[in-house]
């Protein structure tokens, strides 16, 4: 069960795409309000912020020129923390590919202590983005040796909320509230957790599958044996649960679910 002291919270989960700009007609149709992480012409991602804080984040990779390639396959095969995880969203096919959680306190503490708990983290690493209003944004990243451990993320600075305008959207989505992640080594798996998160999940067997469930915040985590590694499936909380026509989601599985 979760610890009265939470660490973290869902930041944002990345969706990558090969054609950003049709990405984000498509999920518009599918009724997302969409905001471009930077100008449109040269942006790599848009964002589709949710009333509970967090963010679904379309993403294109831009890794296609061969030198850039070459550069972070060498980075990852040095076992650099940013090298083995950009190859890591390139090599990988469209659809989710990663999330990031944000900390409930300070973010060096938090990162600090998780550390103490025996995760391994390499050092937090500065990023930056002008958003399309020419505000610059920077915030700090800290990623775990483990891939399949998401990243912690600060808060932007400056913070400057979304719109109202942003967070609302005409399919009714207001925030994270299931993720489906598999795991092709589930023991482990469901242990790192444990102790990423501080807290004891609740565990089941059904149809001879094990599913480790962890509440993080307004979001509850299924870890799940599976076959491949990854999310596979989020439902989001919604004021009007709609089908969304799977065909635009590129690649990822998508739902709402009442509140």
């Amino acid at each position: 069960m979760p610890t009265d002291k939470q660490p973290f919270k869902i930041g944002h989960i990345l969706i990558k795409v090969e054609d950003l700009h049709q990405a984000v007609k498509d999920y518009e149709a599918l009724g997302f309000t969409i905001t471009w992480g930077s100008a449109p012409h040269k942006a790599h991602n848009a964002l589709i912020y949710l009333a509970d804080g967090s963010f679904l984040e379309l993403l294109k990779t831009n890794l296609m020129n061969p030198v850039i390639q070459t550069v972070v396959f060498a980075l990852a095969k040095l076992v650099m923390p940013v090298g083995k995880r950009f190859w890591h969203w390139h090599s990988h096919l469209t659809g989710f590919i990663e999330y990031a959680v944000d900390t409930t306190e300070e973010f060096t503490q938090t990162v600090t202590e998780t550390r103490e708990r025996g995760i391994s983290i390499h050092k937090p690493m500065r990023a930056a983005r002008t958003r399309p209003d020419n505000i610059k944004l920077t915030w700090v990243v800290a990623l775990p040796s483990r891939l399949d451990l998401p990243f912690i993320m600060s808060p932007y600075k400056p913070h400057i909320p979304p719109l109202q305008a942003a967070i609302t959207h005409g399919n009714g989505a207001v925030g994270i509230k299931d993720m489906i992640i598999g795991s092709t080594n589930w023991e482990m798996a469901s242990e790192q957790y444990a102790t990423f998160y501080q807290q004891t999940p609740e565990t089941h067997t059904k149809n001879g599958r094990k599913t480790a469930i962890f509440r993080i915040a307004q979001t509850t985590l299924h870890l799940i044996e599976s076959k491949v590694d990854g999310i596979q499936e989020i439902a989001l909380a919604s004021d009007s649960v709609t089908h969304l026509d799977k065909s635009l989601m590129h690649n990822a599985v998508i739902r709402l679910e009442e509140r």
